[in-house]
């Protein structure tokens, strides 16, 4: 995370500022950070790529079991969590056991 660091003229320079140029110097600031922190943010694809692969070490998860709750988390993120379950009753756990182990 980046620092702010105010220089002396620029405090000089917002003293001097009326209430419209205060909002704008303000927005642009605002403009700035929502910037980093869009650019800051992994894609998706690499979170879910990330979390399969954290998933799939973990003792007894398969890549089936592994695929099966990452649908299940997206389906409550998806959701906006209208829910308890996240939706269309899909609770984490919910999907069906196909017996293979994983």
């Amino acid at each position: 995370m980046k620092g702010f660091t105010l220089s002396l003229s620029a405090f000089s320079d917002i003293k001097k500022m009326n209430y419209e140029e205060m909002a704008k110097w303000v927005e642009g600031i605002y403009a700035k950070g929502v910037k980093d922190g869009k650019a800051s943010v992994t894609s998706e694809e690499a979170f879910t790529a990330a979390f399969e692969s954290v998933l799939k070490s973990t003792y007894d998860i398969g890549a089936t079991r592994a695929k099966a709750i990452i649908k299940q988390i997206g389906k409550c993120l998806c959701a906006g969590n209208a829910t308890e379950g996240g939706g269309k009753g899909g609770k984490i756990g919910d999907e069906k056991d196909d017996g293979d182990g994983e």
